[in-house]
């Protein structure tokens, strides 16, 4: 799925040393919306963690690989076709990300990782 999560992260910007701010919008044809749930299509949490992953591999030049999920915490549902932004910073071992729709949180994301 890393793969097909690639295509849907749209921009990537890097900020300064150690930040970035990531653009990902997933269509209704996204195979995480299958059966996740079958009268509103909701995007599974695990897929922002990833997409999250990999803006950072986009940005830094290197895969980082999840070892730990410190925080999680979602405070919206994501729908099909709407933009989120993710605000990031990395330091050492830990990415963090606060991801919006607007002006509307989303997530709250710590991943601590390794770097392959």
């Amino acid at each position: 799925m890393q793969h097909e999560i690639k295509k849907y992260v749209t921009h990537v910007t890097a900020m300064k040393e150690g930040s970035f701010t990531a653009e990902f919008c997933f269509p209704g044809s996204f195979t995480g919306f299958d059966g996740h749930f079958a009268d509103q299509p909701v995007l599974p949490g695990v897929c922002l963690i990833q997409a999250v992953l990999v803006a950072a591999e986009l940005v830094l030049k290197q895969k980082p690989v999840l070892t730990e999920i410190v925080l999680s915490k979602f405070t919206a549902v994501s729908l099909p076709d709407e933009t989120l932004r993710a605000a990031c910073t990395v330091n050492e071992d830990m990415l963090r990300a606060k991801i919006s729709r607007g002006a509307d949180r989303v997530a709250e994301i710590r991943l601590r990782v390794q770097y392959a």
